[in-house]
């Protein structure tokens, strides 16, 4: 097929089989014979509500996938181990291939090498939110831990994970349900020359995001606790604006990432961080 195209649906809020927790994809296309291999079109990540479901195929956007296909390393490095991106709208293409030419360093290049001692904690599974902090305030078999050579990189981190720029990504590249290392491991990462030019605001965010985040943590909800991120996302537009910048964004990619799926990532939406 020359051109494909592929829909592709999530199962929270809702599901497209009600009974089933199934991930949807659907391909349209034609048989014919190219001259040249064909171009994949893909939507985003469509995440809907029980009142949208009616009404889910009426209109759908697609994609280019070109040159944005997550490699073993990074995006479009063109090795192994490679996943198809969920695109669908020119924006997140635009912001996808930013992120793509300045990959030259990427997360993996600088964590969980011999001496490193400055420690991150993070969730492997998400739903409407990932969390990543220092230290967790509860201990879990989810929770993956992270060694950074420094403390900057570490904080950095910890902002980047709660961001909506990282949702976006995530929401992109994975499964919806899991958060693997493997894919922090290809976002790119700024250099630390860079990282200290940015330390005052990177200090200042960390220690923001931190005790916000803790604040809205309830230990009595849950096995193990539960966090009501979504009341930090004043403060996680902040950290967006922050990295929108260092990423080189454009201001209206930055508010479109901080108003990526906000009918359900919202202060008064569904909490599905846990």
């Amino acid at each position: 097929m020359s051109t494909s195209k592929m829909a592709l649906f999530g199962t929270r809020p809702a599901k497209i089989f009600a009974d089933a927790e199934i991930r949807v994809l659907i391909l349209f296309g034609s048989k014919d014979c190219p001259d040249k291999p064909g171009v994949i079109l893909t939507t985003e990540a469509i995440k809907f509500t029980q009142k949208q479901r009616a009404t889910l195929l009426d209109k759908l956007y697609f994609e280019s996938t070109e040159g944005l296909t997550l490699g073993k390393h990074r995006i479009n490095d063109e090795l192994q181990d490679s996943s198809l991106p969920k695109v669908g709208r020119p924006t997140i293409r635009k912001i996808l291939l930013k992120l793509r030419d300045d990959s030259e360093n990427v997360v993996g290049d600088r964590i969980n090498k011999h001496g490193f001692k400055e420690k991150m904690e993070f969730r492997k599974t998400a739903g409407y939110w990932l969390c990543a902090l220092e230290k967790m305030p509860y201990k879990s078999t989810k929770i993956e831990t992270i060694n950074f050579e420094t403390a900057i990189e570490r904080d950095f981190s910890i902002l980047l994970i709660n961001s909506s720029l990282f949702y976006l990504y995530w929401s992109t590249y994975s499964n919806l349900r899991d958060f693997p290392l493997s894919l922090m491991e290809k976002f790119p990462l700024p250099s630390i020359e860079k990282l200290h030019t940015n330390k005052r605001k990177i200090d200042e965010l960390k220690i923001k995001l931190s005790k916000s985040l803790l604040d809205v943590f309830i230990k009595e909800r849950g096995r193990v606790g539960e966090f009501k991120t979504a009341r930090c996302k004043p403060v996680i537009n902040e950290v967006d604006d922050f990295l929108g910048k260092l990423y080189n964004l454009t201001e209206e990619q930055i508010e479109f990432i901080k108003n990526y799926d906000s009918h359900i990532r919202k202060i008064d939406g569904p909490e599905k961080s846990e």
